[in-house]
């Protein structure tokens, strides 16, 4: 599990492996030898007034997709087929984006999943602490046990996975 909560770090860094992951495609498949579309890739994260990212937008320059769909002067996607041409397909964008987009799917599943467990622990724990009226020792069958023997200190995410791990489940 990740340490780091942030949804919007998640998604700047998820934003710019994208556009490595381009990149790479394009520089393996040969296209755009001037290197003005390698020049200009950029994405801006849109976010909610409390800093939540909503949505990215990616720029680059559009004739990057005419290369991606194997059209252009003259030739059309109806057409292309169909031509005596020798425009092909170099499908450099789709796959690495429907890729890419899992792979945000699954952390940002992640993220949410340990930022509601911690608000779980906390507020179980919160809750403890309200039950047994706030006293450092609580008595239960004649025996006499901590806070932190009950686990009713506040701890982060990874201190609860450690202890979940120790006691074997």
């Amino acid at each position: 599990m990740a340490e780091n909560l942030d949804t919007s770090l998640t998604v700047e860094a998820w934003a710019e492996i994208t556009i490595k992951e381009w990149l790479k495609k394009i520089k393996a498949m040969g296209i755009g030898s001037s290197g003005q579309l390698l020049n200009s890739f950029y994405h801006h994260i849109n976010t909610s007034a409390d800093g939540k990212p909503q949505y990215v937008n990616f720029a680059f320059e559009y004739y990057g997709r005419f290369v991606d769909w194997g059209v252009g002067k003259g030739v059309t996607i109806e057409n292309r087929d169909m031509l005596n041409t020798s425009r092909r397909q170099k499908p450099w964008f789709s796959s690495v984006f429907m890729t890419q987009l899992t792979i945000l799917k699954h952390l940002m599943a992640e993220k949410y999943a340990e930022q509601a467990a911690v608000v779980v622990i906390n507020d179980m724990q919160s809750g403890n602490k309200k039950t047994t009226g706030g006293s450092s020792t609580s008595s239960s069958s004649g025996s006499t046990s901590s806070k932190s023997d009950l686990g009713l200190n506040k701890m982060t995410y990874k201190e609860f996975l450690e202890r979940r791990k120790q006691s074997g489940w």
